[in-house]
């Protein structure tokens, strides 16, 4: 006689991980980035879902466990620092250990562009782009005002610079726009584009660049 055994199908737990995973990664681009300590929340637990995915299959676990106790404390203290540097986001304190969300190289030239928001309670800051433009676009955004801000720095005086120059002001009046449509607390009044040179000898700082003022733009003409 023949038995048949019936037997129950089970969803493997690797699969689960692989779809919280995807599940918040889909989330994550639908939705946009979240902001302050949700990000971080956000970010930890996508590492924390992908470690744990890592670490329920047996070969993993089997060579982590040849690897040895100082080895895999190196292991251990090196992912550590490459995970809360990428969740921490600050690039200059945590070198080499950098904000790993770009893919860019950096750039040799010594005259680099800067913007600065000047908030309506008189407070200048760094202007947010990270605020304005998702962080996958961000890098292009940047480029294209980089590359209008040199341009109307290269021309002379005339008709044809102060017609970029106008073209400038408007798209930087149109993003400080958008950023205080979405953050109306702390709102900038003005926008101010420099371009910036390093001195290669006797840098102490960014305190030591010297900046000349390209464009102002107002946040509300």
């Amino acid at each position: 006689m023949i038995r048949t055994v019936a037997r129950r199908s089970r969803v493997a737990p690797q699969s689960i991980l692989l779809a919280a995973i995807g599940v918040l990664l889909a989330l994550m681009v639908l939705a946009g980035p979240p902001e302050g300590p949700l990000n971080v929340l956000v970010e930890g637990g996508v590492y924390a879902l992908f470690l744990l995915y890592c670490l329920s299959r047996r070969y993993v676990r089997r060579h982590l466990r040849a690897m040895g106790a100082l080895r895999l404390a190196a292991l251990g203290l090196f992912l550590s620092a490459a995970v809360g540097a990428q969740l921490y986001k600050a690039t200059a304190w945590t070198y080499p250990m950098a904000a790993w969300t770009m893919y860019s190289e950096a750039s040799p030239s010594q005259i680099y562009p800067r913007y600065e928001a000047e908030l309506a309670s008189g407070e200048i800051i760094h202007f947010p782009f990270d605020r304005v433009s998702p962080s996958s676009s961000n890098l292009a955004f940047m480029s294209g005002f980089s590359s209008r801000l040199r341009e109307v720095a290269a021309r002379a005086d005339g008709s044809e610079r102060d017609a970029l120059a106008d073209d400038l002001d408007h798209l930087l009046s149109a993003v400080a726009e958008l950023y205080n449509n979405e953050h109306p607390g702390t709102p900038i009044r003005m926008v101010h584009a420099h371009l910036c040179t390093v001195p290669l000898d006797g840098f102490s700082g960014e305190e030591s660049a010297a900046c000349e003022l390209i464009v102002s733009a107002r946040a509300d003409r």
